[in-house]
């Protein structure tokens, strides 16, 4: 009878081991993975405008939580897109009407950080009232891989001008402002949350005014709800 005991218990206690011993696998099978303990963040190239200094804020942030930031200098919304797309970057500043449902089902909105107007400039001493009236004319609408260069070409094509009807020039910011005033840019699409820098200059300058797209803004609206 003790024999048999000794076994009974010998074999409880083996059998609760291993049950103890599947728990954790499972367990640990089923548990959600550590954070990562490095995080890319996309940042821009131009200095002073709102991305690059609102990705920088982000990345202080994280590295003073103890993450481990790199921040990945891009051209803008579209190359930060694809970059998420392609796991180069895990979080990334995006303007609002860049990303498409079906191509970027993948990735997830975390909120709206701030508001971005649309600036158009005009050289006053060119015949242009309208955005309209651009076709033919060197226009400053940012970079390849840039926001900026994407809502340019939508509001663009929305007064039936296509890529080929003007010069794309491929400079925003501090560029944009210098070829303004100096004659070598007949306009100018800017996208920025912020008054200084290259809007002040731009604002500033006796030969560049500022379109005032007021009347129109239920139209754009219409063709592009994301405005």
């Amino acid at each position: 009878m003790q024999r048999l005991l000794s076994w009974t218990i010998r074999h409880w206690v083996l059998s609760a081991t291993a049950l103890l011993i599947g728990c954790a696998v499972l367990g640990y099978s089923l548990a959600a993975p550590p954070p990562p303990k490095e995080i890319r963040i996309a940042t821009g190239t131009v200095p002073d405008s709102a991305y690059t200094i609102t990705a920088e804020a982000y990345a202080s942030r994280l590295e003073a939580t103890g993450f481990r930031v790199r921040r990945v200098p891009t051209q803008g919304s579209v190359e930060n897109l694809a970059m998420l797309r392609a796991h180069q970057v895990d979080i990334a500043l995006v303007q609002g009407g860049i990303a498409e449902r079906g191509r970027d089902a993948g990735l997830e909105s975390l909120g709206a950080v701030f508001y971005e107007p649309v600036w158009a400039f005009r050289r006053t001493d060119r015949d242009i009232g309208r955005l309209a009236d651009l076709s033919g004319r060197r226009i400053a609408i940012g970079p390849q891989g840039s926001g900026t260069r994407a809502l340019a070409l939508a509001l663009l094509a929305a007064n039936d001008l296509e890529p080929g009807d003007f010069d794309a020039l491929p400079i925003t910011g501090t560029a944009a402002a210098e070829a303004m005033a100096a004659g070598s840019a007949d306009a100018a699409i800017l996208v920025s949350a912020r008054t200084t820098g290259a809007v002040a200059s731009l604002r500033a300058t006796p030969s560049v005014a500022l379109r005032n797209l007021t009347g129109r803004a239920n139209a754009y609206e219409a063709h592009l709800p994301f405005l």
